[in-house]
């Protein structure tokens, strides 16, 4: 697989998806990177993010309240 974009962005993306992947979903949470025929996709079993919240997900410096358990 090939991504052609710029590598400075692309790499600012991932790794602020890993940090918050990190630093949001918990002390023992699994974290995994995979590659698919479009991209790459990371996720990670942590608590997600509240349904009142995902509207706000991509707004610049939002941090957006964890599902409470």
């Amino acid at each position: 697989m090939s991504i052609q974009r710029d590598a400075t962005l692309l790499f600012r993306a991932i790794y602020n998806l890993l940090e918050n992947a990190t630093k949001y979903a918990g002390v023992n949470a699994a974290i995994n990177v995979e590659l698919t025929a479009n991209g790459f996709i990371i996720s990670d079993n942590g608590p997600g993010i509240s349904d009142s919240e995902k509207d706000k997900v991509f707004q610049p410096n939002r941090e957006c309240k964890p599902v409470s358990n």
